[in-house]
């Protein structure tokens, strides 16, 4: 394998500012305050270390891998422009994540266990409709 891990990961929305917004308030991710104003880009981990994520308006069309499609608060023409994505969690901060989105009314599907990969994880959506995941593996004792 070539890859050692994700760079950046940028997704397509219409309403640049609540959408930045909701990943800086609501999910707790780091503003990378180097970047341009106009595409806002955020850390998933520590700042400098770790991969970046950003929101846009452009209108670029995302595949969507996402699961519990069904219920997903968009038509299927729209869910097949959004995006699915993870953010892992220390196994030991993962319930109070889970609480904190529940604590802002966040809707969430989980916290579900995932034997097949020793992990568990809890699914969200932000505010255009992109199903977030907070994935945290199971620590070997």
């Amino acid at each position: 394998m070539h890859t050692t891990g994700l760079s950046e990961l940028i997704i397509q929305v219409d309403d640049v500012e609540r959408v930045a917004k909701f990943y800086r308030d609501v999910v707790g991710l780091t503003p990378d305050e180097s970047t341009p104003v106009d595409v806002p880009w955020f850390w998933t981990g520590e700042p400098g270390k770790s991969a970046r994520f950003a929101v846009n308006d452009g209108r670029a069309s995302l595949q969507s891998l996402t699961p519990f499609q069904e219920l997903a608060p968009l038509t299927p023409e729209e869910r097949r422009k959004k995006a699915h994505f993870a953010f892992e969690v220390p196994s030991d901060r993962f319930d109070d994540a889970v609480a904190q989105l529940k604590a802002k009314n966040i809707a969430i599907h989980g916290p579900l266990e995932l034997a097949w990969m020793n992990a568990r994880a809890c699914y969200f959506w932000d505010p255009e409709g992109h199903l977030v995941e907070f994935w945290s593996p199971h620590v070997s004792e």
